[in-house]
């Protein structure tokens, strides 16, 4: 089947989430771009920063996770032509794979479209149909949610391919217990445990010294970030 396209551009969306619709709506104060495997995000936010007319003083978002890289961009910079010429312009920056769309988030870092999305399915869907029904939307696996959510994935489309219209297409079908865009979503930081036993809870922030062995790093909900 045909990948979802684009068809919402880049003006506003909405997804689903718990039986609600959640509108979202487009900011053109922002330029990201999800990196090229194997390429290091530092390295292309610092190109952005050389090549494009983006802010200086405001860091924006370098998401290593995920692969992407957010920054405002600077209207009066010399560099400056229109806002979409500075989002076409990014997709020429190395180590870039393509743009994505940011939505409105009131004075902090903007919703970000990663092309991703996440979904749960019923425990008695097999792999192949796990598979065959993420292909329908133009998504494929990417990997596992974990443990904690039995046959849900971490699914991708392509650069072409809309992440958050195939999470709604799939939402509320037969067999999918949630299906939402893997948005990243910045909030107002909030306070961190000063808790002497907080390292060891891993789950939340593990920084490799969880346990008696030791933990792997980063292996957590990154409850610091959220």
């Amino acid at each position: 089947m045909t990948p979802l396209a684009l068809a919402q551009g880049n003006g506003d969306a909405h997804y689903f989430s718990g039986g609600k619709r959640v509108e979202l709506r487009a900011s053109s104060d922002w330029v990201a771009v999800k990196v090229k495997p194997g390429k290091n995000t530092a390295g292309v936010k610092a190109g952005m920063r050389n090549r494009l007319a983006v802010r200086q003083d405001v860091d924006g978002i370098e998401n290593p996770a995920a692969g992407v890289v957010v920054q405002k961009i600077e209207t009066r910079s010399p560099q400056y032509r229109t806002k979409a010429q500075v989002v076409t312009d990014a997709t020429a920056v190395e180590g870039v794979e393509r743009k994505l769309r940011t939505f409105q988030n009131g004075d902090l870092a903007p919703v970000v479209d990663t092309g991703e999305l996440c979904v749960r399915f019923a425990e008695d869907l097999t792999l192949e149909e796990v598979t065959r029904r993420l292909a329908e939307v133009g998504a494929k696996i990417i990997r596992p949610l974990g443990d904690f959510a039995p046959n849900g994935y971490l699914a991708g489309v392509d650069k072409d391919g809309d992440a958050i219209a195939a999470a709604n297409a799939l939402y509320g079908k037969p067999g999918v217990i949630y299906s939402h865009p893997n948005l990243i979503h910045p909030k107002k930081k909030s306070f961190v445990p000063n808790d002497p036993f907080y390292n060891q809870q891993w789950h939340l922030n593990n920084d490799g010294t969880n346990g008696t062995a030791g933990g792997t790093v980063g292996e957590d909900i990154d409850a610091e970030r959220a």
